[in-house]
């Protein structure tokens, strides 16, 4: 009789996760258009990125954190230019996650510190109001 390995509840409940947030991602592109998916695309190889970086260092001892990048471009304002998503992941990844030790131990959500740093640095080209 073979051993059958339990999954964990982190791993269930993460496949639900991204089971409820498909059909928010599709309306997004429905209503948005082709820019959520390339954003959230972005997201993912930066996410995917900064993740196998923070393992050989590390800095990371658990699994992808998949979801984290995911919401993020969804709570992005989708007229700025993608070349600024690798910036705030990079940017937020350092300040969050390496300053503090792992993804578990961090005191601010690095997707909300990417929105933040996005906003405080490049408010010009993320705001959709023209100040001058």
């Amino acid at each position: 009789m073979q051993y059958k390995e339990k999954k964990s509840l982190s791993e269930i409940y993460s496949a639900w996760f991204f089971i409820t947030l498909l059909p928010v991602f599709l309306a997004a592109w429905g209503r948005f258009g082709q820019k959520v998916p390339a954003a959230l695309g972005l997201s993912l190889v930066t996410g995917l990125l900064i993740w196998i970086i923070g393992y050989r260092k590390n800095y990371v001892n658990q699994t992808f954190p998949g979801g984290l990048f995911c919401c993020f471009c969804l709570f992005v304002p989708l007229g700025m230019p993608l070349w600024l998503i690798p910036i705030a992941l990079s940017g937020a990844w350092l300040i969050a996650i390496t300053s503090f030790g792992s993804y578990s131990r961090n005191i601010f959500n690095p997707a909300a510190l990417a929105i933040v740093i996005l906003i405080a640095g490049y408010s010009t080209s993320v705001s959709p109001v023209s100040y001058t």
